[in-house]
């Protein structure tokens, strides 16, 4: 399943080998969710909640922090953050679902409760595939807000390999895209790491593409 791109990507460098993601996005007139209030439970009556979801992924295996300001854009309203491993599908909202908070009340934001959220200390895996859900605690907050992700790795948008034209499609372009990849140094085009590109990295790629990485 793909979704709607950022509206902006920012990716700033903040040490040696730490990296603050920042994106902009708005939850304003986008597709509705029943939100969850729990990791087992949905809300009773945030049922049709706007939401936008982001897929991304880390360079290192590790402990992350993911903060949502919804104050910075003249207003303040009550947003929602969830976070999910391997897939989201609205339709079953706790399938996947990882961690959530509502109201932050840690020391990272200018402030804490009604417009600030945020998830500290997460474990992420390199390689999976994470996707950061922005909602809303009732049904009618939505609205802009500016989400930061940091940690001991790079958190970057989730690239799937197996489909890298992006015309939804495994045919010979994918295959020469990642012959020239290989080719640049890109160690991501040699998908059983085994430092070279043979006929079983096609494979691999082609059983990434028949599992619904697209």
């Amino acid at each position: 399943m793909r979704f709607p791109a950022l509206l902006t990507v920012l990716v700033c460098a903040v040490a040696a080998h730490a990296q603050t993601f920042e994106f902009l996005g708005d939850t304003t007139g986008l597709d509705r969710f029943n939100r969850p209030t729990s990791l087992t439970s949905l809300s009773s009556f945030a049922t049709d909640v706007a939401f936008e979801p982001i897929e991304v992924e880390v360079t290192e295996t590790g402990r992350y922090t993911i903060l949502s300001d919804q104050t910075n854009f003249g207003l303040r309203w009550d947003g929602y953050l969830l976070i999910y491993e391997g897939t989201f599908d609205p339709a079953s909202p706790l399938d996947g679902l990882i961690a959530l908070n509502d109201d932050y009340r840690g020391a990272l934001l200018p402030g804490t409760g009604i417009g600030y959220s945020g998830i500290e200390n997460i474990t992420l895996v390199e390689g999976v595939s994470y996707f950061i859900v922005h909602t809303g605690f009732a049904n009618d907050d939505q609205g802009p807000y500016q989400l930061q992700a940091s940690g001991v790795g790079q958190v970057r948008p989730f690239t799937c390999y197996a489909d890298i034209d992006g015309n939804s499609q495994l045919d010979l372009f994918d295959f020469l895209a990642y012959q020239n990849l290989f080719d640049a140094g890109d160690l991501e085009a040699d998908c059983d790491e085994d430092g070279d590109l043979t006929l079983f990295d096609f494979l691999c790629f082609q059983n990434a593409f028949d599992l619904g990485c697209e």
